[in-house]
């Protein structure tokens, strides 16, 4: 620590008091004393701060913790600083400055006048004198316009007991402030504090497992061939990735035909759209550098190169089996194989209760429906291209009950008719698969006239495939009292009385001109089975019920 020698020279206090006389309680030499003491002081509290808070104040490879998002900067924590000999901090409080749109401002901080180097001793209620017990008073001002102090000089400093903190330029409405930090040097009393230092790395607050966006992912609208393969991003999105939050201000467009777009190539290139018919594709965030990078996936847990920890799966679609060909009047005329179907895309906000592969959104019911017949995969029932239907004669076999049984497992359960006939409007209407036989396997099928066989969102084969048993109530109930499983069941048992039987929609293989959106039966029983009749699932939103 620095210590301060006696001097004949008058100190502040005896210049600034009268002369003392014979009788007074102090003399010349007290004065100068006391001036020294004074100056011990204020220079130990100098010192211990510099040395305990070294790292904040003096440093010009250190970044402040400051938080920029949009529209704000916060000066985050107990931050101390030294100005003009005085060391002050934030005292445990985050200050936010809301910083105007398309300008750069300035954050002075500045000293108050009372405080000095020596700030006045407080006393307590019996009267005695604590000098620790100092308020060490400062004021945050943001200054618009251009700076015109020079660098260096108390970071643009008007006084030595002013300076400035950081620097934010912003541009539109809700875009984040760029900021550029000053450290402190640690002179105190010298007025050269404020040297630039490298500008922080962006984060942004957020709570855990936020996300946030201002708009839907969604394909991008049909305008040229390019289009039917590019995703765009919400034009603002805020994320939290393993603790940090990463923010974009831009609408991206990711464009499946990039490399650039995909966490890698190597294994199976997707930027081939043949290789993405029928598949499920995901959107992950990813910590960058401390910048939000977006890529594009065929992993469900996380992109190549990340981890759960610097990735997040976020959103994600699923790409078109086959091409529709030319149908007027439909959602997807020359939609081509490997192209995003609309319907299908999905985020953390807008998504099912279930899981959402094999899925397309159905706005006017407000659910979503499974692009394609139900199959079995792992021991569940999923929506996939070109796996094997599951009916009354697959292994495993299925009745209604069955059905409703497995769909409870995955948050799923049959469609009502509104649900059916919504899903599957634009579909081949008055007409039944090609070859008039069992199909054996799910999606990318024609009808009898060479038309495919898919609706305005993109579910396939809903008229003229398998019968597709529907979630309510049938025609003539059953007269007796009977069992509610068969041979089929193995793990559920139970009678029922007067059990209706279930509806069954859509038409099998054969029904030709009875085939059809509206088409419907009710004559079977929920324990039928057979070979032309399987199903669908739909889910709710989630966080609603189905």
């Amino acid at each position: 620590m620095q210590t301060v020698t006696h001097t004949t020279t008058p100190g502040w206090i005896k210049k600034n008091l009268p002369a003392f006389g014979v009788g007074n309680l102090s003399n010349p030499l007290t004065l100068d004393r006391l001036e020294e003491d004074d100056a011990l002081l204020s220079q130990a509290i100098i010192d211990l701060h510099v040395l305990h808070h070294y790292p904040l104040i003096h440093t010009t490879g250190y970044t402040m913790p400051v938080v920029a998002a949009a529209d704000q900067v916060t000066l985050c924590d107990n931050i101390v600083f030294a100005v003009g000999g005085v060391v002050f901090n934030t005292h445990d409080q985050q200050r936010t400055f809301v910083i105007p749109d398309n300008s750069t401002v300035f954050l002075r901080v500045g000293v108050d006048p009372g405080c000095g180097d020596l700030v006045p001793a407080t006393c307590s209620a019996d009267g005695n004198i604590t000098p620790l017990g100092r308020t060490m008073a400062c004021a945050f001002t943001l200054v618009t316009g251009a700076e015109t102090d020079a660098e260096g000089q108390g970071g643009g400093a008007s006084s030595p007991t002013s300076m400035r903190i950081f620097k934010a330029a912003k541009g539109a409405a809700g875009s984040v402030p760029t900021v550029t930090c000053y450290a402190n040097d640690g002179h105190c009393v010298s007025g050269t504090s404020g040297q630039p230092v490298t500008p922080p790395t962006p984060t942004y607050v957020v709570t855990p497992g936020q996300y946030d966006r201002d708009s839907v992912w969604a394909a991008k609208p049909m305008g040229v061939a390019a289009d039917r393969y590019t995703l765009l991003s919400p034009s603002q999105l805020l994320v939290n990735v393993g603790g940090f939050g990463l923010y974009s201000g831009t609408q991206q467009a990711l464009d499946l035909s990039l490399a650039a777009t995909w966490d890698t190539t190597s294994d199976t290139d997707y930027t081939v759209a043949a290789n993405r018919a029928g598949k499920d594709f995901y959107v992950y965030a990813c910590y960058n550098s401390g910048n939000l990078k977006l890529l594009v996936s065929a992993n469900a847990t996380y992109p190549t190169g990340y981890t759960p920890t610097t990735s997040r799966k976020i959103a994600g679609f699923h790409c078109l089996c086959l091409s529709v060909g030319t149908i007027t009047g439909h959602a997807l005329s020359d939609y081509l194989t490997g192209d995003i179907l609309p319907a299908s895309v999905w985020d953390l906000k807008h998504r099912p209760a279930s899981a959402p592969e094999g899925m397309v959104y159905v706005d006017g019911v407000d659910k979503w429906v499974d692009i394609y017949l139900t199959s079995v995969a792992g021991g569940a029932l999923v929506s996939a291209y070109n796996a094997t239907c599951a009916d009354g004669a697959s292994s495993p076999a299925f009745h209604w009950y069955k059905f409703s049984q497995w769909f409870g497992a995955v948050k799923k359960r049959m469609l009502t008719q509104t649900e059916f006939v919504a899903a599957s409007l634009g579909s081949n209407q008055g007409t039944n698969i090609a070859g008039s036989a069992d199909p054996g396997t799910t999606g990318g099928k024609s009808d009898t006239a060479g038309r495919r066989m898919i609706s305005n969102v993109g579910c396939e084969d809903c008229c003229g495939n398998l019968w597709q048993w529907g979630e309510e109530t049938g025609g003539v109930a059953s007269t007796s009292t009977v069992k509610a499983y068969d041979a089929n069941d193995s793990s559920v048992a139970g009678y029922h009385w007067y059990n209706p039987n279930r509806m069954i929609l859509g038409g099998p293989w054969n029904n030709g001109v009875l085939c059809g959106s509206r088409n419907l039966s009710g004559s079977n029983g929920p324990l039928s089975l057979a070979s032309n009749c399987g199903t669908r699932g739909v889910s709710g939103m989630i966080g609603t019920s189905i």
